[in-house]
């Protein structure tokens, strides 16, 4: 994707204990536990749901944004790891008859964790990452697309004070 120069707006000064991830199973935990370690968490996510690849769609080909259409799932399918093992430590998947759960179950399990843990207050929907890369002296750049704004939002993250010096 081609980002026009005139569109990004530019952030800068953003420190060292910021936390970017996406809403699927692994950013959700993530985002949860950078808040509980004291970041300053945004996720962003370039759909419209929290679930990642849990989310099931009968779309192929490209989204309303112009993305390719992300979802591995198949209607009907089910996880192929026990619940036993694929739940949180602090948040189990509740108990059911089946070991291997649906798609569906599976999601809902990912929506009630984020609504326990209040995660919706970090996540950005349809917000595409463009890039992420090094700069110097320990900085970064991030380029997200913001589409329902349909504008570019160029992030720089600065060092700590601690590794300033």
């Amino acid at each position: 994707m081609e980002v026009d120069e005139k569109q990004l707006r530019f952030i800068s000064g953003l420190q060292r204990n910021e936390f970017f991830s996406t809403a699927g199973a692994a950013g959700l935990c993530a985002a949860k536990n950078g808040e509980e370690f004291g970041c300053e968490v945004t996720v962003f996510e370039q759909t419209e749901n929290v679930g990642g690849t849990w989310v099931y769609t009968d779309d192929v080909g490209k989204d309303k944004n112009g993305l390719d259409v992300h979802s591995s799932m198949y209607q009907g399918l089910f996880t192929n790891l026990p619940k036993e093992i694929m739940g949180y430590p602090d948040f189990p998947i509740p108990e059911q008859n089946k070991s291997y759960i649906s798609s569906t179950d599976m999601l809902s399990f990912l929506n009630s964790y984020a609504e326990k843990f209040n995660l919706h207050r970090f996540i950005k929907l349809e917000h595409h990452v463009i890039r992420v890369r090094p700069m110097l002296n320990n900085e970064w750049e991030v380029i997200v697309k913001n589409f329902p704004q349909d504008k570019y939002c160029l992030l720089y993250t600065s060092p700590s004070p601690r590794d300033r010096q």
